[in-house]
């Protein structure tokens, strides 16, 4: 089968060639990690408040000591990025604290914490890794306030780190004399669950007012599940039945485009989405032992003419989960995430990506689950980690019939295009034909990666030899087609001509590849900074003929975050992608490709609203694209989204060519 032999016995002196291109990527990337750095100097505690964190195999413990009681406390957990904030109110003004940021090197549980003043309280941030079963609480001892992340336990096992016995839970004294502050909405608790993204997108606020006592235990399950009333360790053990645990959601977006640009344009989306998953939680000799199973029913409809349908019903992530001191193993269809960017990750390559919408869902979102083995250790200051993948998984993509498939409306252009008649009727029969790797031992799929934490900076490092999920056109059925990738009506008409229609499908293969990743990441005062480097063997490029190409590619992103005060946050990623192999045949792309990604967030009413400005700008090329949004939880488990998917540049480009597309869409989503 075309495609299905090893990568040549040469690819390592070609690799090896290859390497003093690596030079400028990691200048660029240490020259952009200086620049940012010098923006800032860490942060100190130089005022009345002290910080310990302690971390252990099952509980992240943050303590915050300062002199003054905290008269007010008030959570909440929100979503994109997952993570709880912990407010202290204090009677007078609050203590001295600067800004900062503290790094958390390793933890299963927590990616970083920040921390800010403000006249009246102090806020914290706590970054929640995606996809990690939580429970948490909130203890007050003495001057100290301390927030506890712990994984769930099994109930045959024992509690790790007792809760000290002079703690009283959330117990908040006011000073004699001093009224209870008042706030806008009350008491409440509110849960919003996420499955789409692969992390906890739930809101759940604890107001405390001075005079009241409030004790919770909540527990985060795989993504965002929780529960307030937590069974007390000595309880009877439970059946399955009453082990099993459903939760889902329902989401449903409609969208409008903007402006109909010609005749063959779609101009209305409408997409649904069910998942349900259920959770075991099982009695083995593996801690934490679960089983996940999860379906998804998903339509998506474009109209009104020419209408396009697809829906299936899928087995969505479904397996075996268990750990073992410090080893872990996951067996079943998941979705594994390496590297530690954000929206443009050169390293997140194990899982393919549903692309029937090209880049207009988030990354987790596009993620489809793949049938595979991992085992992980985790020992700090060291992790390791090895997959294997026996079945191939293509990328979800259209070929023809909508405004993202690879080739556009171009079919349905050349049947109204004035060709002979037995032109048009091939044109009308083109098909595709696809040939997927056997389910054989040979074509098995697989990874390493290892990480180490070094003075406060995380690195890692992957290899991957798998299937590329892109597919590989190896043949299409007009020769000599010369097209500039805008696949504009008039220009798919006029490319035709000065090409031979032979009668046949669109033929596709799959390539195999080598990656070598690196990543790392560090905190300095209250910024985040990461980044990561992918050397790949075979990336796949579309060319002028409508065939495709391979290419060895470099690819360094770097990038910087924050969280400001005022519940601002910022997020900025500078890509570098080299094609070594560069033919000027390639569509989109030119040997040196500069981007630049991020977006802009910003809280209103205590999480209830939020802003959002998502974009990238590819500076080599011109094209654009842009997502303002606003999404309100107040009705949660409830949330109304409304935006725009807005995008720019010449048509050639690869962020232009979709320039037809730009459209406004509100989603309802509900989680249950």
């Amino acid at each position: 089968m075309k495609g299905a032999a090893d990568v040549p016995f040469h690819l390592s002196r070609r690799l090896k060639s290859s390497m003093s291109l690596l030079v400028p990527s990691v200048v660029m990337a240490a020259s952009f990690l200086i620049l940012m750095a010098s923006m800032s100097i860490a942060a100190q505690d130089k005022g009345s408040v002290q910080h310990a964190l302690h971390v252990s195999m099952h509980q992240t413990r943050f303590e915050i000591r300062s002199a003054e009681t905290a008269s007010l406390v008030r959570t909440s957990f929100l979503e994109a990025p997952r993570r709880f904030t912990v407010d202290l109110y204090f009677s007078r003004e609050s203590p001295g604290l600067t800004d900062g940021t503290v790094p958390v090197s390793l933890d299963r549980r927590i990616e970083k914490i920040t921390y800010s003043r403000h006249p009246d309280h102090l806020h914290y941030t706590f970054f929640l890794k995606k996809g990690t079963p939580l429970q948490y609480r909130v203890e007050k001892e003495s001057s100290a306030i301390h927030v506890v992340f712990e994984s769930p336990l099994e109930e045959n096992e024992a509690k790790p780190y007792p809760v000290p016995k002079s703690s009283s839970i959330l117990s908040c004294s006011s000073p004699p004399g001093n009224p209870s502050p008042v706030f806008d909405h009350g008491p409440n608790k509110n849960t919003q669950v996420s499955f789409a993204t692969g992390e906890s997108s739930l809101e759940t606020r604890q107001t405390v007012p001075t005079t009241q006592t409030a004790s919770f235990v909540n527990s985060v399950e795989n993504a965002s599940h929780v529960s307030t009333d937590e069974p007390a360790p000595e309880q009877a053990p439970k059946n399955a039945l009453e082990r099993l645990r459903f939760r889902g959601f329902l989401e449903v977006t409609g969208g409008l485009d903007l402006k109909k640009d010609d005749s063959f344009e779609h101009t209305q989306t409408f997409r649904n989405r069910v998942r349900l998953e259920s959770k075991l939680p099982l009695e083995t000799p593996l801690q934490n032992s679960h089983v996940l199973v999860s379906g998804e029913s998903d339509t998506l409809w474009f109209g009104p003419h020419r209408d396009w349908n697809d829906h299936e019903f899928k087995l969505y992530e479904t397996y075996f989960h268990g750990t073992k001191g410090p080893w872990e193993l996951r067996l079943g269809k998941q979705i594994i995430r390496w590297g530690k960017t954000d929206q443009l990750s050169p390293v997140d390559n194990v899982n393919p990506q549903d692309l029937r919408q090209f880049l207009v869902p988030t990354l987790e979102e596009r993620k489809i689950p793949n049938w595979m083995a991992r085992v992980r250790f985790l020992r700090e200051p060291l992790s390791f980690e090895v997959v294997a993948i026996p079945f191939f998984e293509p990328a979800d993509i259209d070929f023809f019939g909508t405004d993202w498939a690879v080739f556009r409306h171009t079919r349905e252009v050349l049947k109204k295009a004035p060709l002979p008649a037995p032109l048009q009727k091939a044109v009308a029969s083109v098909g595709i034909d696809e040939n997927e790797p056997s389910h054989t031992f040979r074509n098995t799929q697989w990874g390493l990666r290892t990480g180490i934490t070094l003075s406060g900076w995380d690195l890692a490092a992957s290899y991957l030899y798998a299937w590329n999920p892109m597919p590989f056109i190896t043949s299409f059925p007009v020769k000599g087609i010369r097209s500039n990738g805008s696949f504009d009506p008039d220009e798919i008409i006029k490319a035709t001509f000065q090409g031979t229609l032979v009668p046949g499908n669109v033929t596709v293969d799959y390539q195999r590849t080598h990656t070598f990743g690196f990543e790392w990441e560090t905190v300095l005062g209250p910024f985040g900074f990461r980044g990561e480097t992918a050397l790949s063997s075979h990336a796949v490029f579309l060319r002028s003929d409508l065939t495709s190409v391979t290419q060895r590619i470099l690819f360094s992103v770097a990038g910087i975050d924050r969280t400001w005060p005022h519940d601002w946050y910022t997020n900025l990623q500078l890509g570098h992608q080299v094609l070594l192999d560069y033919d000027d045949s390639v569509l989109y792309f030119k040997r040196h490709n500069v981007s630049l990604n991020g977006e802009i967030r910003k809280d209103f009413l205590r999480g209830d609203l939020e802003a959002r400005l998502r974009g990238m700008i590819m500076l080599t090329d011109g094209g654009s694209t842009w997502n303002p949004s606003l999404t309100y939880r107040r009705f949660a488990p409830l949330a109304v989204s409304a935006g725009l998917n807005l995008f720019a540049g010449p048509s050639d480009t690869f962020l232009g060519t979709y320039s037809h597309n730009d459209q406004a869409y509100v989603t309802l989503r509900y989680d249950f």
